[in-house]
Order: C-alpha cells, then sequence, then structure tokens
C-alpha cells in the first residue's frame, strides 16, 4: 500500500511480475494485491483487471481460487457497477476457468456479510442471478457444477430471490437448464426448493436425451454418420 501511494507505476510493474512468478504463492500474493490497489481507486481498474484475468486463467486451482476469486471479490465490492459490465463480458468468453472464477465470487460476494444494506445486496444478488442465466443454456458440466454449488448457497440464504429463476429454468425445454436443476437437486436447497417438481424435470430430460438418442440410432441406419466403436484389448 506504502508503494503504491508512493509510486502507483512501480507498485503495479511489481504486481505484474509477481502474477506470472514460478511459485503459485507468489501469484497468490498479486492477486491479493491487485484487491488491495484496485478497490482503494477505481482509476486503476483498466489496469488491474487484465491481470486479474490472467489469474483467472491460471493452471492451479489455488491461485484461481485464491488469487483471482480474491482480488475480484475486493474490487466488486468497492467498485460494483464497474466491475458488473465487465463481469458480463467475462461470461461470454469460451474460457470455462474465467467463467468458473466469475460464478464463485458472485457466490462469494453474496453470501459473504460485506454487504450490510439489505436493498444492495438484493440488487446485488439479481443481478448476479442474471450472470447465471446466461451461462445456464450452453454450461459445460465444470460450469454447471459451479453454478448448482453457487445457486445453492445463494438459495439457502435467499430463497426469496433464487427460487423464481430456479422454477424458471426448470420449465424450459432446454437440456442445459433441466441438467443444472437436476444437479441442484442433490444440494439442500434444491431438494427443499419450493414449488419445484424434481421428478418431472429429471423424467423430462430422460426424455429429451433418449430423443437425441432415437434421432442418432435413425441416422446411422439411413446411412447418415456412423457409429464409431472403441476396440477394448483385455488380458486372459
Amino acid at each position: 500500500r506504502g508503494l503504491f501511494v508512493r509510486d502507483p507505476d512501480q507498485a503495479l510493474s511489481g504486481l505484474a511480475q509477481w502474477s506470472e512468478h514460478a511459485n503459485a504463492f507468489v501469484r497468490i500474493a498479486s492477486g491479493v494485491g491487485y484487491g488491495h490497489i484496485g478497490g482503494r481507486s477505481r482509476d486503476t481498474l483498466p489496469n488491474v483487471l487484465p491481470y486479474v484475468e490472467r489469474l483467472a486463467c491460471d493452471s492451479e486451482d489455488d491461485v484461481r481460487r485464491h488469487g483471482a476469486e480474491t482480488a475480484l471479490e475486493q474490487l466488486w465490492l468497492s467498485h460494483t457497477d464497474a466491475v458488473s459490465q465487465v463481469m458480463e463480458n467475462w461470461v461470454l468468453t469460451k474460457n470455462d476457468a474465467v467463467r468458473g472464477v466469475v460464478v464463485r465470487t458472485i457466490s462469494r460476494v453474496a453470501t459473504g456479510g460485506q454487504i450490510q444494506r439489505p436493498s444492495l445486496l438484493r440488487q446485488f444478488i439479481q443481478r448476479g442471478l442474471a450472470l447465471y442465466d446466461r451461462l445456464v443454456p450452453e454450461a459445460s458440466q465444470p460450469i454447471r457444477e459451479a453454478l448448482a454449488c453457487a445457486v445453492d448457497e445463494m438459495g439457502c440464504m435467499a430463497p426469496d430471490l433464487v427460487t423464481p429463476f430456479v422454477l424458471e429454468w426448470a420449465a424450459r425445454e432446454d437440456a442445459g437448464s433441466l441438467r443444472l436443476v437436476a444437479d441442484l437437486s442433490r444440494h439442500p436447497f434444491g431438494a427443499t426448493c419450493e414449488g419445484l417438481d424434481v421428478v418431472g424435470v429429471k423424467r423430462r430430460l430422460g426424455e429429451m436425451q433418449g430423443k437425441v438418442m432415437q434421432r442418432a440410432a435413425d441416422w446411422v441406419r439411413r446411412g447418415i454418420g456412423a457409429v464409431d466403436y472403441v476396440p477394448v484389448i483385455a488380458q486372459s
């Protein structure tokens, strides 16, 4: 902090070097530093967020969780509107590592107890759920698992805000939404969500998957496409 006050450029340059360090703990420390610096001055966000995104892409899970998410949480709490606009772009990327950081950080901020005013917390949760909604239809398995955990945490805290989103996902006809609801049903909130027909969701999902398999089989019978069989060699 002292170095940033005396020479902001030197402080940012030093953190940039830390973010590329071979030691994961040093990279995590750079995330903590970016959170402090970016939290103090909104003007630093254009310089800080690209490095936070780099940490979000790190190969080490600990760096993503304790470096990128810690920094992003602090930045989001300090500059909610500005960071929310950037996060809308991040969730549109095809990078699941970055998407996962955004999903988990939203839950961290919402359930961390640092937003004291109920009106602001409500607004943040609703905005976060809207970002989740953009990911749901085409989410990969890792992102769907992250979404299920995050929705569960937020739903246990604010069921009145989360339940309408879950019921809407359950009413949709795309497999991604139904899969998320099925995954969520294995968590405490999903199992107790008022008005949620878990059995019906799983039945519709099974029927949908059955139709896809039947369609694929029909194509093969017509000579459209083929089925690849993986040879298995076992020792006698």
